[in-house]
């Protein structure tokens, strides 16, 4: 009897012992910041983008077709690899930071205008009216997009020294305040900013219009010293204004929010309206959300819900496609329903979903693009039954690692 109670005894303690450790390694868990592991699916997709050269893509819009060095593809690796960082610290990410870090910094004038900001380095006819912009022209885009990474690298904490932290925070207040005061057209109430500096580019196109007033609002928000007060009511105000702008332009369909992709002056352009294909829906959305999680002044007719319902309407029987399936395209536009989305839009909507945690919509993204796309990290940019071209364009599958940072990372 003796020897069955100090069994009992023996029993009754392992139990509390195990108890007790697993409530403690519990309790570790749910409060210290252990790394997370990168999946294989982020880990072999940034090895596609090579440590040194972050940013040298092969462009499809380029004869003859070369690589060349693109501030856009490096805007979004820093972006991608400081969310990395900030979840799991790591030697390759930090030495990845710096890198593009440096990189962007060192060229932010590649046009040699004494002007600030970020664009293409191959000459490019933005609207087809026949006026090229010569190469490293900037634009406004591409530019958002930058600052977007510098923001993200900045957020790091204990990263910077001071005199780093001040080089970037004084770069993101002269590129804001450069565009503000030389490519916004409007008044303090309303207005937008063009496509690029260029007179003929002034042209009321509202993604990037989103897309920098997501800079915008960060640089606002997220650090209260990149601007001196006069500065920070400046760029307040042209926040709101810039936000008014793109609610009073939506286009509402049960509730979700569209935009046309241009608005041509009076009797200038093709006249041919269309709704944005899904990247440029995205960056609209992008800007406009941002502006929503920190301010109030300008009335947004639309929630969240309904955002996230409009970049749902561009699936079709789990098919990602370029525009919306609710909107209708008419006369010679009817065909492009059918067109299956690309690579940069499949990333950016992978990135909005995570950003705003809609998981399982996240991961069946996810799903299509390895299935559609990939295999993962051999990315096309058109799925291969649409299109036979099979190169790797990095700029085009940045968007899906910064997409993939979002998914593991942002709320790490």
């Amino acid at each position: 009897m003796k020897k069955r109670m100090n069994v009992f005894i023996l029993l009754v303690l392992i139990i509390l012992i195990l108890a007790i450790f697993y409530n403690i390694n519990k309790n570790i868990n749910a409060d210290s910041k252990i790394p997370l592991a990168a999946s294989k699916e982020y880990i072999s997709l940034l090895s596609k983008f090579p440590k040194e050269k972050q940013g040298n893509s092969l462009e499809p819009a380029l004869k003859p077709e070369g690589p060349s060095e693109q501030p856009m593809t490096y805007g979004l690796v820093l972006s991608s690899e400081s969310l990395h960082y900030k979840a799991a610290p790591n030697k390759e990410s930090s030495e990845r930071i710096k890198n593009a870090t440096r990189w962007i910094i060192d060229n932010s004038d590649l046009n040699k205008d004494g002007n600030p900001g970020w664009g293409l380095p191959q000459s490019w006819d933005a609207f087809a009216d026949g006026t090229i912009n010569s190469e490293n022209h900037p634009y406004t885009i591409t530019t958002a997009i930058v600052l977007q990474g510098l923001l993200d690298a900045l957020s790091i904490e204990d990263f910077w020294t001071e005199v780093e932290e001040k080089e970037i925070k004084d770069l993101i207040a002269d590129v804001i305040l450069y565009w503000l005061k030389n490519v916004y057209i409007g008044d303090e109430n309303i207005g937008y900013l063009g496509y690029s500096q260029e007179p003929t580019d002034m042209v009321y196109t509202p993604n990037v219009s989103g897309m920098f007033l997501s800079s915008m609002v960060r640089a606002l928000t997220d650090c209260e010293d990149i601007f001196n007060y006069t500065e920070k009511q400046f760029v307040t105000q042209h926040a709101h204004a810039i936000a008014n702008k793109l609610v009073k332009t939506a286009k509402l369909e049960n509730g979700m929010p569209y935009w046309d992709c241009v608005y041509y002056p009076t009797k200038v352009g093709n006249g041919n309206t269309r709704p944005n294909d899904l990247v440029h829906h995205i960056y609209i959305l992008w800007g406009i959300e941002e502006y929503r999680a920190h301010f109030d002044k300008i009335n947004i007719p639309f929630n969240l819900n309904q955002s996230i319902a409009s970049v749902d309407s561009f699936w079709r029987e789990n098919k990602i496609y370029s525009y919306p399936q609710n909107v209708v395209l008419a006369g010679n536009q009817e065909h492009l329903k059918d067109r299956p989305a690309n690579l940069w839009g499949v990333g950016m909507m992978l990135a909005f979903y995570a950003k705003y945690g809609e998981v399982e919509k996240a991961n069946s993204t996810l799903k299509a693009i390895d299935k559609f796309y990939g295999p993962l990290p051999k990315l096309t940019m058109w799925p291969l039954d649409f299109s036979k071209n099979d190169n790797f364009y990095e700029r085009y599958a940045a968007h899906v690692l910064f997409g993939l940072s979002y998914k593991e990372f942002y709320k790490n």
